[in-house]
């Protein structure tokens, strides 16, 4: 069996680098190119290919979950593993909209990776336990979770609201 191609795109080295000393020791993968920049990765990917990108969903010059559309709009064959801090379900189901084969949280250990990268591999999805729990909430109560909602008391809705009553 040919080892499983994978290419890595993370606005920080220190990720780069931990994903390949995590992965670099199992036999059926094969990190073939990181980069830090988007259109470098494309070049790449358009030039030599690979079986499976590793995204962040959050860098500087475009998002990963428009980089991830790209991705698979260009290059069909190729699976992407949208891998984030992120468990915005906003992010997730975005990221999995525009094509992501897997979501899996930064936090992740080696073993999960590995199964995320031969599972999307063999067809399936991966999702993170973790994020399925969310999603699964979000569904069920339709209470999503978010980072950038703040909890606000009943006394801060009543004054914004007569804020945007115009009232002083």
């Amino acid at each position: 069996m040919q080892a499983i191609r994978i290419a890595i795109i993370d606005d920080h080295e220190v990720v780069i680098n931990g994903l390949k000393a995590m992965l670099s020791n199992h036999d059926s993968l094969n990190i073939v190119f990181t980069t830090t920049e988007a259109d470098v990765l494309m070049t790449f990917l358009k030039t030599y290919g690979a079986d499976v990108v590793l995204m962040d969903i959050q860098m500087p010059e475009i998002s990963g979950i428009d980089l991830c559309k790209m991705v698979r709009r260009q290059h069909e064959e190729v699976k992407v593993i949208a891998f984030s801090s992120f468990d915005d379900t906003h992010y997730i189901k975005q990221v999995l909209r525009n094509g992501a084969s897997g979501y899996i949280l930064k936090n992740a250990d080696q073993q999960t990776i590995i199964t995320a990268v031969q599972t999307v591999m063999e067809g399936g999805e991966f999702i993170d336990e973790s994020v399925k729990r969310l999603l699964i909430h979000e569904s069920i109560t339709g209470q999503r979770r978010s980072i950038y909602e703040i909890p606000l008391t009943k006394r801060e809705k009543e004054i914004l609201k007569l804020i945007a009553e115009d009232k002083t």
